[in-house]
């Protein structure tokens, strides 16, 4: 328990909770993730149960034949490395996944600005020349403060997505 007598929230649900809804397909998937892991440590005990102390496996205890304990530590050898193959695919496939979207995103939304502060100062340059219309100006800047909020929120949401 947290101080105060709260409980912490796991880092799943912490996560999941804070993601933004439009972006979810481009996060990491850690739940595929945390299972995966979990699946690959139940299959690593129940083979390491299915052998026992004297190198012998249940198979091979059955039949009555003595298992190569040399054989066994290849093929377990064989094994940890299929899985640390996959392992490293996942997080591959994932962190490319969260990479090519934050650059992209990053890009759209400096493209947003610069296109917004060009307009702006178009949009200043002739408001001096039109200065006699104090309302016009006034709503025209509250509607430029709208204009520039969305890209700068979208910003915030960017730096805290990674």
């Amino acid at each position: 328990k947290a101080r105060g007598g709260r409980r912490k929230m796991k880092f799943g649900k912490h996560f999941r909770h804070n993601k933004i809804p439009e972006w979810s397909e481009y996060y990491f998937d850690y739940q595929v993730f945390k299972q995966y892991i979990k699946k690959k440590k139940r299959r690593s005990k129940a083979r390491k149960r299915t052998t026992t102390f004297d190198g012998k496996g249940v198979g091979d205890l059955h039949l009555g034949v003595k298992a190569d304990s040399h054989r066994q530590e290849l093929l377990d050898s064989h094994a940890d490395t299929e899985a640390s193959d996959t392992v490293l695919e996942l997080l591959e496939e994932n962190i490319g996944r969260v990479v090519n979207f934050y650059i992209q995103k990053k890009q759209e939304l400096q493209r947003q600005l610069q296109d917004l502060k060009a307009r702006f100062k178009k949009h200043t340059n002739r408001s001096k020349s039109d200065s006699h219309h104090k309302d016009k100006a006034i709503e025209a800047s509250t509607s430029w403060i709208r204009a520039f909020a969305e890209p700068y929120i979208e910003t915030e949401w960017l730096e805290n997505y990674c």
